[in-house]
């Protein structure tokens, strides 16, 4: 079947262990998640938190003090700096909102579309992430620690929300479970979730967070292109230290003369594709490094 496992040791010779899953794009076949339209324009692929960064008043070269305050009263630039959990989440209520014409967002309402190409502006859309930080994603922190992004608990509990004020069947939202003493069964449950919820067309929120300053402990991402990701291309990769993102696909496949299954996300963030190598993920996993499991 020329899937890369030798006829002879494969134990389905007649079928491709070649698969991909993938959502099913509702905003159109050229677009794998979100439509953002800057002018009528198609733009970005999901949202970016970077992109408050335009309306907030902060200018380079501010001082920790300065920042402080500017976290205390500016709602923009603490989007802008940990807003990662808010823009997945309002991501997720959008995908939904876009396939289910009678679905609404609990806190905002109604979405307006572009009229020509069904996506949605820019502004309108931070509007609603703006709107969905104060209720239902509310962003944490204080003077003492004020990069903090959303809670967990209240990305669940505002996840929840969302499904079950539109009927959806599915909506026991929680944070896949996790032990360090069962490692090998949570990569393989977190896997076998990630399968079943994007065939059920529901992106995957997933968290990557590492306590370590050091980067080559932090998760490595490739961008735009998959062989970059099954190649481990050292010099195209990127890493993360603390972030949020949405898996939206994902590919399995085989190495030749390996009759070993290899794993990589598709996953979206700051408006743009990635690729992620489920091995390095499950690496990572813990109780801060998890997904969000709809069930």
């Amino acid at each position: 079947d020329d899937d890369g496992i030798d006829d002879m040791d494969d134990p389905n010779p007649w079928e491709s262990n070649a698969k991909i899953i993938k959502l099913s794009r509702v905003f159109g076949e050229e677009y794998p998640y979100l439509n953002i339209l800057e002018e009528g324009t198609a733009f970005a692929y999901g949202g970016d938190q970077k992109w408050f960064g335009e309306r907030t008043e902060l200018k380079d070269g501010n001082s920790l003090i300065e920042d402080m305050s500017y976290y205390a009263n500016d709602n923009n630039y603490r989007i802008m700096t940990n807003g990662c959990g808010v823009v997945v989440c309002t991501d997720f209520e959008m995908y939904l909102l876009k396939k289910y014409e009678n679905y609404e967002s609990p806190f905002y309402g109604r979405i307006h579309y572009n009229n020509d190409s069904g996506g949605i502006e820019k502004e309108d859309y931070m509007n609603v992430v703006y709107s969905n930080h104060i209720c239902p994603y509310v962003l944490g922190g204080t003077f003492l620690d004020y990069e903090v992004g959303v809670f967990p608990q209240l990305m669940c509990s505002g996840i929840s929300h969302f499904l079950v004020h539109n009927r959806f069947e599915a909506n026991s939202v929680r944070w896949a479970p996790y032990s360090p003493s069962c490692n090998r069964y949570h990569s393989e449950s977190v896997l076998e979730d990630i399968r079943r919820m994007i065939s059920e067309d529901l992106p995957v929120i997933i968290s990557s967070h590492s306590f370590s300053s050091e980067k080559n402990d932090w998760l490595p991402v490739y961008e735009d292109d998959i062989e970059k990701a099954r190649n481990s291309d050292s010099n195209e990769r990127k890493f993360i230290r603390s972030h949020y993102m949405t898996v939206i696909g994902l590919y399995q496949y085989v190495e030749p003369n390996n009759t070993q299954y290899q794993y990589i996300m598709e996953v979206e963030s700051w408006g743009k594709i990635y690729y992620i190598r489920y091995e390095d993920y499950a690496e990572k996993l813990s109780y801060v490094s998890n997904i969000l499991r709809i069930e």
